[in-house]
């Protein structure tokens, strides 16, 4: 059926590959099928980038964000995602700005609708340290620019962590169900905490399977973070 649907096909594995580098892969190959061989001497555009690298920078003139910026560093918290099963204890994200706003400016984003409500409400009235709290407040560019900006980004498996990837931002991303050797950043300032395992993973395998968020605990993270924010 492939066959019949498909005159050009590309041999790259969604499997066995992170997930930029199937992209990738699917671009660089419908260029050498179009183009044949002037497809090689293609500048940037199609030029596979190093590890991490920034793709864009937040143009300055739609980025204003709605809050004053203290002396403290600023840490962006996003527990928000598209799929229920990725959430993690509300309490767990408590203890953790709670341990943070010790020493930075804790900023809370998100959509503040849909599945990312009932989470942020029960967090908002377990909360008992201050927190700027811009769910709901902020455009796609603005929450770029805000990452950009930060000192570290902590969420569960969501594209404001993929943005935190793209700018190398010293970050600890929440992996569940879904299987980092596909999603993970993969720069040296990430730390990748995944359900079932004690430490933060190094080695990444694509069959690997997931496991309940519950299973993450407040001291692996605690420990991430300390790991993410001291320089290598």
């Amino acid at each position: 059926m492939a066959g019949r649907a498909y005159t050009q096909l590309c041999e790259a594995s969604v499997r066995d590959l992170h997930t930029v580098d199937f992209h990738l892969a699917q671009v660089e190959c419908a260029a050498q099928k179009a183009l044949g061989e002037t497809a090689a001497a293609l500048p940037a555009p199609l030029a596979r980038p190093s590890e991490g690298s920034a793709f864009m920078r937040v143009p300055a003139a739609s980025s204003h964000l709605p809050f004053a910026r203290s002396h403290l560093p600023l840490a962006v918290i996003h527990i928000g995602t598209a799929r229920e099963e990725k959430f993690w204890v509300d309490e767990c994200w408590a203890e953790i700005i709670e341990h943070l706003a010790k020493a930075h400016q804790v900023v809370l984003t998100g959509t503040n609708a849909g599945l990312e409500r009932p989470h942020l409400d029960r967090l908002r009235a377990l909360l008992q340290v201050p927190v700027t709290d811009l769910t709901g407040r902020l455009s796609l560019v603005q929450l770029a620019s805000l990452i950009e900006q930060c000192d570290l980004a902590l969420g569960v498996d969501s594209m404001a962590m993929h943005l935190a990837a793209m700018f190398q931002r010293p970050q600890v991303v929440l992996f569940g169900p879904t299987n980092p050797f596909h999603w993970r950043p993969r720069h040296e300032r990430a730390q990748v905490v995944a359900a079932g395992h004690a430490e933060p993973l190094m080695e990444f395998a694509p069959k690997a399977k997931g496991a309940d968020m519950n299973l993450i605990s407040t001291t692996q993270v605690l420990s991430a973070i300390s790991r993410a924010l001291t320089p290598s």
